[in-house]
């Protein structure tokens, strides 16, 4: 993405949406850096942090939503 990466996009859409919004990221990526997933920790917005590949379970368990991140407003 020219100009942001994921957790820039992911820190925008956290400062902009209201803090009760049903909204919750799974981020994809090649990188298993323990610095990586350190900061995919700080952004409240990323629900899961997933290194490729991914097996069916994993993609599974990323779809399902969790009651926390879905609540009703």
């Amino acid at each position: 993405m020219p100009g942001m990466n994921g957790f820039a996009v992911a820190r925008a859409l956290s400062e902009r949406l209201h803090p009760k919004a049903a909204f919750a990221l799974n981020m994809l990526t090649s990188s298993s850096w323990s610095v990586d997933q350190a900061t995919a920790n700080t952004i409240g917005l990323i629900r899961h942090h997933a290194v490729k590949p991914l097996t069916p379970d994993a993609v599974a368990g990323l779809l399902t939503p969790q009651e926390s991140a879905f609540q009703s407003l």
